[in-house]
């Protein structure tokens, strides 16, 4: 236990954590997310003509976090993705013991191993989040323009950082005592600059996240999918179903 308590103890476990996530769970899966994130990339850098293959569910700013399955230009891509994630979570990390502390980052790593140990470093989740978490450490220190300029970065990766942007101008509104328009004006601002750039580049798909996401049903992990699977203890039918490259709930 003494060797626990050795102030490096967490960054080796660390580092043993990404190597056994990357040798048992990324490397024998490499058809699954990794695999749609190649894809995408590949077809956007060197499609015909190059530069306008979009993805079909994500926003325009993923294709740079799926631009990393190709760098460097290797058969492994999933090693290679999961290795960027792995330096990725480094970060994030180290981030969360400079604001938060050092028994919270270690929390935030337990609870990572314990919760998403199989696809931490096999999907691009943790960008996103990471995006939205400094968010909020901006709100918090009342830097409300970076703030919502960070949630629009992150509208523009996995569209969900959108639901913190209520909250930042609440925010605002109860500590200077008044509304201000500049948090919604900044995220709307560069949000646009995104969508923009999207339809010149693919005018036929540039709002094929927002289809996808109205079209979807609710996956298996989400609270909706949830109590549709308790509703039908009592009736309601509801069953599990493969599709939209998910597992998901639909009634």
């Amino acid at each position: 236990m003494a060797v626990l308590r050795h102030p490096r103890a967490p960054a080796v476990l660390l580092v043993i954590g990404i190597l056994a996530d990357i040798f048992l769970f990324v490397r024998p899966h490499t058809a699954g997310d990794v695999g749609l994130y190649h894809q995408y990339a590949t077809n956007f850098w060197f499609g015909v003509p190059p530069f306008h293959a979009l993805p079909a569910e994500y926003p325009p700013l993923a294709l740079l976090t799926f631009t990393l399955t190709l760098l460097p230009p290797v058969h492994d891509y999933a090693i290679v993705f999961a290795i960027w994630m792995g330096a990725v979570l480094c970060l994030g990390l180290w981030a969360i013991r400079r604001v938060e502390g050092r028994d919270t980052a270690i929390a935030a790593g337990v609870y990572l191993a314990l919760g998403a140990f199989g696809t931490v470093l096999a999907r691009f989740d943790l960008v996103p989040s990471l995006v939205a978490l400094a968010a909020l450490w901006l709100a918090y220190r009342r830097r409300w323009g970076w703030a919502s300029a960070l949630l629009a970065i992150g509208f523009l990766l996995k569209l969900y950082p959108i639901i913190w942007l209520p909250l930042v101008i609440i925010e605002q509104w109860r500590t200077q005592g008044k509304f201000s328009w500049r948090p919604l004006i900044v995220f709307v601002s560069i949000v646009g600059l995104g969508m923009s750039a999207a339809a010149m580049l693919s005018p036929d798909r540039w709002l094929s996240p927002f289809e996808y996401a109205m079209a979807r049903p609710p996956q298996v992990e989400s609270i909706e999918a949830s109590l549709l699977w308790l509703a039908s203890g009592f009736g309601v039918a509801a069953h599990a179903t493969q599709s939209f490259h998910s597992r998901n709930i639909v009634s």
